[in-house]
């Protein structure tokens, strides 16, 4: 009897990586045609298109964070292009860095590097007491200057990828100590895609003997007192039976409910209760350039107003293959600009964005290509959805188990759903009982 994952997103791959490192030769079963989940790519004439703007942890020239200590400990160590600096904005007809505290006035860096003092200074495991503060909150009763307070709700959003006013101040904390202990910044793949990742883990998988199916759709789990006793799922019009010793959720926790209706109505309101943390849909449009325009290695936030960017409203553009030499043609430019709305015209208003940077690039556009992003459920921290709130890795049922980002977790982007894996991975082995 194998485990069994369902679901090959980043936490799925991460939970498969450690059981296959541990001996044990698990089964993943994935629905789509690819691996990664939201972290994916996809190839679109010519080029590779990630799925929206995606970043790894960097350090020392590869993957770090949690994905690196996995991918390192299977043999399959990712290279990454540093992007240096990682975050820039466009102001005043000027690309600019943010890191540094340098989009606020000299006078004020101080002050924010005082309260980033104060931030590390808090004991990991007191973060927890800030669980149900909004960030705003906590830096309210610190400052009331305007600019401090944008520059905070510009962090939140990257940090947590929730505003100031719901963010959770716990959550924010720890992604912050957590970046700082981790990490060198941020980067993305020299050779490949965002995909590249997923990839790695997943060849890290098979070559211990651990199998990744796609195209694989779960049905049916069928329940036996306190446990489940088999998994079906069809592939290629046949339908196949695995009966594991223990089975992994990947998906958003509360689509359990579509396979298993009898659980405790405690643990099904609080399931329920997870779907309302998510960010919002948005479109992600790409341009291929018959010439390089853009040289900077970073996310290129695109304000609304010349002052400061306002969180959820904003545009961002990156160029992967500024840092890939495989995403797209030599001699040519891949462009990003996603945008966090959708409708008919959002590829004119996208050309717009890179028009007011690029003024001569309309000219230089092979094809335009779109794709809108789904709600990415579980992703936001929001005040009462983190700490105490948030879905354990462990389930009523005895051998049913979840990883993901709307379980236990810290960590901006695919960090979370690794960090989910890592803990998920300590209850398995006899670790902790309950997260």
């Amino acid at each position: 009897m194998e485990p069994v994952i369902v679901g090959a997103g980043i936490g799925g791959l991460c939970t498969a990586s450690l059981l296959s490192l541990s001996g044990e030769k698990p089964v993943v079963l994935e629905r789509e045609c690819r691996v990664g989940g939201r972290a994916t790519s996809y190839p679109v004439k010519e080029c590779l298109l990630d799925s929206g703007w995606h970043a790894s942890y960097y350090k020392n020239g590869y993957v770090g964070g949690a994905i690196g200590e996995i991918l390192h400990k299977l043999g399959q160590p990712l290279k990454l292009e540093k992007l240096n600096p990682p975050l820039c904005m466009y102001r005043n007809g000027k690309i600019e860095s943010v890191v540094g505290f340098n989009h606020v006035p000299a006078e004020l860096r101080p002050v924010l590097m005082k309260f980033a003092a104060e931030i590390r200074a808090i004991p990991y495991e007191k973060t927890h007491e800030y669980d149900d503060t909004p960030v705003i909150e906590w830096v309210n009763q610190r400052t009331q200057n305007p600019i401090l307070l944008k520059h905070f709700n510009l962090s939140s959003y990257f940090a947590v990828t929730a505003k100031a006013d719901k963010a959770s101040a716990g959550e924010y904390f720890r992604v912050l100590q957590i970046a700082t202990s981790m990490c060198e910044g941020l980067g993305y793949p020299v050779n490949g895609c965002i995909k590249s990742i997923a990839d790695s883990l997943r060849s890290g998988i098979e070559s211990l003997g651990g199998t990744v199916v796609t195209g694989a759709d779960v049905v049916q789990m069928d329940v036996d007192g306190d446990r489940i006793s088999a998994v079906l799922y069809t592939k290629d019009g046949d339908t196949h039976e695995i009966r594991p010793d223990k089975i992994v959720f990947n998906p958003p926790v509360y689509f359990i409910l579509d396979y298993i209706k009898e659980f405790p109505k405690e643990f099904t309101e609080k399931v329920k209760h997870m779907k309302g943390n998510h960010t919002g849909p948005s479109t992600q449009v790409y341009f291929l350039l018959d010439s390089p325009f853009l040289t900077t290695k970073s996310l290129i936030l695109l304000p609304e107003d010349a002052d400061m960017w306002q969180p959820g409203e904003h545009c961002a553009l990156f160029s992967p293959s500024t840092c890939s030499q495989t995403v797209a043609p030599p001699g040519k430019q891949l462009i990003l600009i996603a945008v966090p709305y959708t409708g008919k015209s959002v590829e004119d208003r996208a050309l717009g964005l890179l028009k007011e940077v690029f003024p001569d690039v309309e000219p230089h556009i092979d094809w335009v290509h779109s794709f809108e992003t789904k709600i990415v459920d579980g992703l936001a921290k929001h005040v009462g959805f983190v700490g105490r709130h948030k879905m354990g890795v462990t389930s009523p049922l005895k051998n049913l188990f979840f990883v993901g980002d709307t379980v236990e977790g810290t960590g901006p982007g695919m960090e979370l759903p690794a960090d989910s894996a890592k803990k998920l991975f300590s209850v398995l082995q006899g670790g902790e009982k309950n997260l």
